[in-house]
């Protein structure tokens, strides 16, 4: 027997056989060469990183994007490892606190090989910090076409990656596994992780075990009818059936429950722990059928799953062959059959429509894109148009050559240029990270008393609440933790010395931001002397935090934390150095109190005219500064997770005295006696819906509301506006809750 596979089986006992290509990745990698590889879904990737991994020195970074499929690697690849000898270990978000605790034991052991992590992680401040005393020998990258712009299910979140490995000053053995990538798409993979001496492995795209077929259909009654028919004559036989919206999800579960089919349903509609539920019934056999999106869809590894059935075509073949990828992963025949009817095309352009670019994307890369998705679902109709009673072998051959011959929209000249440009932006601070503590709500609102101890109580959900104490002696504004948060971006981003210039950078969201005062710089309208003032405040100001009644006696490894607010020196001329994390900013990553405003949210453009922007003067950073942050923080109190809840009304004056509102936060109270405020308000009122304009014609809203007189809001003026975040917002009443 061949001597690596004699040893690979003695730490991996189910192994028989080497399948295609695993024996040339494995030896490759344990030879120092990183490995591009394209292999059919199902095809024994896993154990081309996990066995390298154990071999390898020091510890195998895993980047992943499905949670489901990061539990279910770390519990197998544990299982071949009863004594203990070798770990796998995850951080995820939505981590208990016992279970952070447990893998952060099994890290810190020494025998972990095996580290996954998804990639919105990987720029996370308290992950970066970690990381830098791991030894990272290898770093695995998995659905690794998701890295290219040109690839069907592109996620910006990948091109962290190469910026991770830039602040870590790390260059590690690099695998990267896909099973959909054409030549640009490998090439992209290749420039943006910046692997060299590559050994490229092609495995093909076909999977000899599974049969394809297509049926086509006049109407949605014909394919029900098919497809209950399908079902009747594998009734013991376990499947996916995949639908292009939710709503035929749901449609089509109801039906086959309604017929007494054992049946889950899943799509990206449901609450968590409802998709988590189906996801467990399924695979542990309480139901034969899952019923979902293409949400359930990348790294799902059941092995006896026979038949993938799709109500209607996928938007692409890419999609396509993924989806049927889940099927005969235990090496039996299984079939997979594709109901195709003429209105599926139209359904799908409108999904078309409605999907988003990332907000950096110029006109030209957007229109490109949008050409190829119209290109790719033209081809995925062609498949399904003429594929009835074709052979499943011909159905393969057209795969096939979608993927070695479709051509790009652009020339290779262009697609060099737009590679470049994005290859720019992984260099570039894509993100302004906010402190989102209690104790940093108040000095935000401007409740903190300074020179008094205050009690903060922080109750988290269903648990009593816990109480912190804190100082300060020195009272700082809205704009002081503006300024701290992009100092402790900076930080986190390696750039340890910095300039007013980078700041403004980064509260502006524009790298080129100029320094220069407006042209009625007055008192107050310098930007960078009220940079400079701000941070020498904060430079001077001490803060105190008292932990000890706060966090659990076992997460606290220092139960107070004090020192100035900002830890910063003098670096020639006009820069600053920072040696430590800021006090107020360690609470916040204990408590991972930390979210991120993406850049593009603070460049905003008058009606999205980047030809006439609105200037950086510090009141138009101040509230588009509270314009994002507020309608981030009603994104995520509405997401599943179950944040506390904010109002989607904003207050910019209250009538009530003794109230906070917007202006009041932001320190730009108009003053009664002011003969000009009607003007200033209005003034005001219109930086507002530019702004929001924006937000809107990025997605990032489904619009706004402002709400008043008629006479007022014809004046164009208005004391409070209501963000809508999809069409029943439109219709939906809301208590007034306060801003956290």
């Amino acid at each position: 027997m061949d001597e690596l596979l004699y040893d690979v089986q003695k730490h991996f006992k189910k192994v028989r056989q080497f399948r295609e290509s695993q024996e040339e990745i494995i030896t490759a990698l344990l030879s120092g060469r990183s490995v591009l590889a394209n292999m059919p879904t199902g095809s024994g990737k896993s154990l081309c990183y996990q066995y390298p991994a154990i071999k390898l020195p020091g510890l195998t970074l895993v980047i992943t994007p499905l949670i489901a499929l990061i539990h279910d690697q770390t519990a197998n690849f544990n299982l071949n490892f009863p004594d203990g000898m070798f770990r796998a270990a995850f951080l995820v978000g939505d981590m208990s606190p016992a279970e952070y605790k447990e893998q952060m034991q099994a890290i810190r052991s020494g025998r972990c090989k095996l580290l996954y992590v998804s990639p919105e992680r990987l720029l996370s401040p308290k992950f970066i910090r970690f990381a830098k005393q791991l030894e990272v020998s290898m770093l695995v990258v998995d659905e690794a076409h998701c890295i290219s712009m040109w690839g069907f299910n592109f996620r910006p979140a990948y091109l962290n990656i190469p910026q991770f490995m830039d602040i870590l000053h790390i260059h590690p053995l690099i695998a990267a596994f896909t099973a959909t990538a054409t030549d640009c798409i490998k090439r992209d993979i290749e420039t943006f992780l910046g692997m060299k001496k590559v050994c490229r492995k092609d495995s093909g795209y076909m999977r000899k075990n599974l049969t394809l077929s297509v049926v086509r259909c006049t109407d949605e009654s014909e394919k029900y009818a098919r497809i209950l028919d399908f079902l009747e004559e594998h009734k013991k036989k376990n499947g996916i059936i995949y639908c292009s919206t939710r709503e035929k999800a749901t449609e089509v579960y109801n039906c086959l429950t309604g017929r007494y089919y054992k049946a889950a349903l899943y799509h990206g509609g449901m609450e968590k722990e409802k998709r988590e539920k189906a996801y467990r019934r399924f695979m542990r056999g309480s139901c034969r059928i899952m019923v979902c999106t293409n949400a359930f869809g990348m790294g799902i590894d059941k092995g006896n799953i026979s038949f993938i059935l799709h109500f209607a075509m996928p938007l692409n073949l890419e999609s396509y062959s993924q989806e049927i990828g889940r099927a005969g992963r235990n090496g039996r025949e299984a079939e997979c059959v594709l109901y195709y009817c003429a209105q599926d095309k139209t359904i799908l352009e409108g999904v078309l429509k409605l999907s988003e670019r990332p907000g950096w994307y110029d006109g030209q890369m957007s229109r490109y894109l949008d050409e190829m998705s119209y290109q790719r679902l033209d081809q995925m109709e062609e498949y399904g148009k003429n594929g009835e009673g074709l052979s499943s072998a011909m159905l393969w051959q057209k795969i096939e050559r979608y993927f070695r011959e479709t051509p790009l929209p652009c020339s290779e000249a262009e697609a060099d240029c737009m590679r470049n440009i994005i290859l720019k932006k992984t260099r570039e601070i894509h993100c302004l990270y906010t402190n989102e503590t209690r104790v940093c709500a108040y000095i935000r609102n401007g409740s903190f008393r300074c020179g008094e101890t205050i009690q903060i109580t922080v109750s988290g959900k269903g648990q009593p609440g816990k109480t912190l104490a804190a100082r300060m002696n020195r009272q700082l504004t809205y704009f002081d933790t503006m300024v701290a948060d992009a100092v402790y971006t900076l930080q986190a981003f390696g750039k340890t010395t910095f300039y007013p210039r980078n700041i403004l950078a980064l509260l502006s969201g524009d790298p080129s931001a100029a320094m220069r005062p407006e042209k009625d710089s007055g008192p107050g309208k310098n930007k960078r002397a009220l940079i400079v003032e701000s941070l020498e405040k904060m430079m001077a100001t001490e803060i105190e935090l008292d932990l000890s009644g706060y966090l659990s006696s076992g997460s606290v490894p220092e139960p107070f934390i004090h020192g100035n607010f900002l830890p910063l020196e003098r670096h020639g001329k006009n820069g600053y150095t920072i040696r430590e994390i800021p006090p107020l900013y360690r609470y916040a990553e204990l408590e991972d109190h930390l979210f991120t405003i993406p850049q593009e949210m603070l460049c905003t453009y008058k009606d999205g005219n980047p030809e006439i922007k609105m200037p950086n003067s510090a009141e138009n950073l101040k509230l588009r500064h509270f314009l994002a942050r507020r309608v981030l923080m009603i994104k995520r109190s509405r997401s599943p997770r179950g944040h506390s809840p904010i109002s989607a009304s904003i207050k910019l004056i209250r009538k009530r005295k003794g109230e906070r509102d917007m202006l009041g936060i932001l320190g730009m109270e108009i003053r009664p006696d002011n003969p000009q405020k009607r003007r200033v308000l209005k003034n005001i009122c219109k930086k507002v819906i530019t702004v929001l304009t924006c937000f809107e014609k990025e997605g990032v809203i489904y619009g706004f509301r402002p709400v008043g007189t008629d006479a007022e809001i014809d004046d164009g003026i208005f004391y409070n506006i209501k963000i809508l975040l999809s069409p029943s917002d439109e219709v939906r009443g809301e208590d007034d809750l306060d801003e956290k």
